[in-house]
C-alpha cells in the first residue's frame, strides 16, 4: 500500500504541492472505506484534506485531495486571508477534475464597518471570466448586537428575492423575539417569528413559534425546556407541542443525560407521546472507556427492544487527542466497519490535570460576531496546557478540545446554529467565561 501522506499531483505545475505533514501541516485528515471486521485489517485511502496555518494560527490553506486507486489528486484547494486582527478578509476555493483542470471558481468576501462588526457578506462565482455576485447578506447592529439580517439572492430571471431577520433583546444580551420576513411585492411580509423565554441562569425555558396568518400571528409549534443540575449528572429534558384544534399536544419529548464524573459518557433519548403515555424512540447512548481511551455512540430503535441501527468509534491517544474516527454498521456477526477517519497532528497538547481558583485575566476572543472561528488571546500569561469547551445559552457542550500557546485559534463546527455562546477556558492557571455570538454568511 503507498504511503499516504506522500502525496505528488500530477498536473498543471501552478498547483504542484509535495505534502511534508510535520513541517508544513497542523492538522491532516484521511478517509478510508472497506469492508474490515478487525482494526488491524488492511484498508485502502479514499481522500484526504490538509490544513495549513498561518504565523498568526489563521488557517490560510486548505487541501482537498482524492485517490483513483493508483494515483492522488487535487479535488479542490481553499485560500484564507485574514485581517491583521485575524478577521476574514477573503476565501478563494478553487475546484477541479481529476486531471487537474479548473472546473470551478467560487469566492466570499467580508467587509467590516469602523468598530470591526461584520456587516457585509457576498458569495460570488466566477461566471466566463467575470465575478457574479450569488448572495449577498448585510448585518445591522444596535451597538453591539445584531438587530437585523437581510440575505440578497441573484436569481436567473433578474427577479428581486429578499428575506430579512430582526432581533430583539433582553437586557442580559439573551434573543427574546426573532422575526422572519420576505419580499412580496416590494414589499416585507412576515413569515413567522420565534419567541423565546430564559430562566434567572440564562437558560432558554420555552421557544414558541408563530406563523404569519390573515394578519395574525398563529402559534404552531412550541417547546418547553427543563434542567437538572447535580454535581454527578446533568439532564436537559425538552417537550415539544403542536397547536391543533384550538390544543397544544404533546408530540415528541428528548431527554439528554449527561454523566459529569465521567464526561464522554451520555445518553440522548426520543419519545413520542402516544395515548397519553410517553413511548421510547430511538436513543443515543455513549460510553467512553478511560483505559483504552476508546469512545461509542451508538444509535438505537425501539421495535419491542432496543435494535442497534450504527454505531460510531472515536479513538484517543494518551494526550487526549482524537486519531480515529471509524463508523460500523449492525450484522448477524456483531460489528461491521464501513468508513474511518484518521487524524494527523504536527504538533501536540496534553490533557489539564488541576485547576486552580483563580479566574484568567487579560483575555480577549475575537472576532465577535464571528462566522465560523474565534482566536482567543491570553496575552503575556505564560503558554500552558488548556481546556476549551464552547457551550450554548442552554449550557449545552457542542465543543471540546485541549489547547496550547498565547493565541488560540478555534475552528466552530459547520453545523453549529447561529447564536448565543460561551467560550470557557480552563488551565492550571485558573479559568474563565466569554459570551460570543455566531452568525451566518449566507
Amino acid at each position: 500500500m503507498r504511503p499516504l501522506f506522500t502525496l505528488v499531483c500530477f498536473f498543471t505545475p501552478v498547483w504542484v504541492f509535495t505534502q511534508t505533514p510535520q513541517d508544513t501541516t497542523f492538522l491532516q485528515t484521511a478517509t478510508r472505506t472497506d469492508n474490515w471486521l478487525s482494526f488491524s485489517s488492511s484498508w485502502d485511502p479514499i481522500d484526504s484534506t490538509s490544513i495549513r496555518y498561518g504565523d498568526n494560527l489563521t488557517r490560510d490553506t486548505v487541501l482537498d485531495w482524492s485517490y483513483d486507486g493508483e494515483n492522488w489528486y487535487l479535488k479542490s484547494l481553499t485560500n484564507n486571508s485574514f485581517l491583521p486582527d485575524g478577521r476574514e478578509e477573503r476565501i478563494l476555493t478553487s475546484e477541479f477534475d481529476p486531471f487537474g483542470d479548473l472546473v470551478q471558481l467560487k469566492r466570499t468576501i467580508f467587509d467590516y464597518n469602523q468598530q470591526g462588526q461584520l456587516q457585509l457578506v457576498m458569495n460570488q462565482e466566477d461566471m466566463e471570466g467575470d465575478w457574479t455576485t450569488i448572495l449577498r447578506v448585510t448585518y445591522i447592529y444596535d451597538d453591539n448586537r445584531i438587530a437585523a439580517i437581510n440575505r440578497e439572492q441573484n436569481l436567473q430571471d433578474g427577479s428581486p428575492s429578499l428575506n430579512r431577520t430582526e432581533f430583539k433583546y433582553d437586557d442580559r444580551g439573551n434573543i427574546l423575539e426573532e422575526v422572519n420576513q420576505s419580499l412580496v411585492s416590494d414589499s416585507l411580509v412576515n413569515d413567522y417569528r420565534i419567541i423565546q423565554t430564559y430562566t434567572d441562569d440564562n437558560l432558554v425555558q420555552e421557544r414558541l413559534e408563530e406563523e404569519w396568518s390573515f394578519n395574525n400571528w398563529i402559534s404552531r409549534s412550541r417547546i418547553e425546556y427543563s434542567y437538572l443540575r447535580t454535581p454527578q449528572m446533568e439532564i436537559d429534558t425538552s417537550v415539544s407541542f403542536q397547536f391543533l384544534g384550538g390544543d397544544w399536544r404533546r408530540f415528541f419529548r428528548t431527554i439528554d443525560t449527561r454523566d459529569l464524573l465521567e464526561e464522554r459518557n451520555s445518553t440522548y433519548l426520543l419519545q413520542q407521546s402516544l395515548g397519553g403515555n410517553w413511548v421510547d424512540l430511538q436513543r443515543n447512548v455513549y460510553v467512553y472507556d478511560p483505559e483504552t481511551r476508546i469512545q461509542t455512540i451508538t444509535a438505537q430503535q425501539n421495535i419491542g427492544f432496543w435494535r442497534d441501527l450504527n454505531r460510531t468509534v472515536y479513538i484517543f491517544d494518551q494526550r487526549d487527542l482524537k486519531r480515529e474516527k471509524i463508523n460500523q454498521n449492525p450484522t448477524e456477526n456483531g460489528w461491521e466497519n464501513s468508513t474511518r477517519k484518521v487524524y494527523f497532528y504536527s504538533s501536540f497538547t496534553n490533557p489539564i490535570t488541576s485547576v486552580k481558583a483563580y479566574p484568567l485575566a487579560n483575555v480577549s476572543v475575537f472576532p465577535n460576531p464571528t462566522t465560523n472561528f474565534i482566536i482567543m488571546d491570553i496575552g503575556d500569561q505564560p503558554s500552558t496546557f488548556m481546556v476549551f469547551r464552547l457551550y450554548d445559552s442552554q449550557g449545552r457542550l457542542w465543543l471540546q478540545q485541549n489547547v496550547m500557546g498565547s493565541a488560540l485559534r478555534i475552528d466552530l463546527p459547520d453545523h453549529l446554529p447561529v447564536g448565543n455562546y460561551y467560550v470557557h477556558l480552563r488551565s492550571e492557571k485558573g479559568s474563565g467565561s466569554w459570551p460570543i455570538i455566531r452568525v451566518s454568511p449566507w
